[in-house]
């Protein structure tokens, strides 16, 4: 939502918004079409002809960096990322010495 990145969500419904639809087993689909061939072809299972696909993923977060402008905390106004990092970096956080 706020560049390049990796966003995680705590709910599945908040990961789908950011999913884009397949509608089918073609080969010329995407930059991943080798994806539908390993899940489909030669498979019991058909295509069901309109799929989103998330990755579930099991993290431990340290510090959740709450935003609503995607440039500074919300709780301390604060910038959120590293001056110079080009949005790939988080910002010293207070307290942590880190």
């Amino acid at each position: 939502p706020f560049g390049t990145g990796c966003c995680l969500a705590e709910d599945v419904g908040k990961a789908n918004q950011y999913t884009g639809l397949t509608e089918s087993l073609d080969k010329s689909f995407g930059d991943h079409p080798e994806l539908h061939e390993l899940l489909f072809q030669g498979r019991a299972v058909a295509h069901p002809g309109h799929l989103h696909y998330i990755f579930l993923c099991r993290v431990i977060l340290g510090h959740a960096a709450r935003t609503k402008n995607g440039k500074t905390f919300v709780d301390s106004s604060r910038e959120i990322f590293a001056a110079g990092s080009h949005q790939r970096e988080l910002a010293h956080i207070e307290g942590t010495g880190v």
